[in-house]
């Protein structure tokens, strides 16, 4: 998976834009970013007042888009449940 490929199946499942940020470190949402550093490195993280909480770093694009999905599924489907609004 690619983050293009992410991005559509955010979509497709109705993940609203507002709950992530993709490429951009935005406060209070899910976040992955594309950095390069000595190497390749893709960032997976909540951002809370421009804080980042529970950092998950890699090399590999499909690894991080993978777990960003996990991620957002859970975390979305636990807001709904307790009543969050769309």
């Amino acid at each position: 998976m690619k983050v293009v490929d992410l991005q559509n199946e955010l979509e497709r499942i109705g993940i609203p834009q507002w709950y992530y940020s993709i490429n951009s470190d935005v406060s209070d949402c899910y976040c992955i970013v594309h950095t390069v550093d000595v190497n390749i490195v893709w960032k997976v993280y909540y951002s809370e007042r421009s804080k980042k909480h529970d950092v998950f770093v890699s090399e590999n694009e499909e690894e991080a888009c993978v777990n960003f999905l996990e991620r957002i599924t859970d975390s979305f489907q636990k807001y709904i449940h307790y009543g969050g609004k769309l």
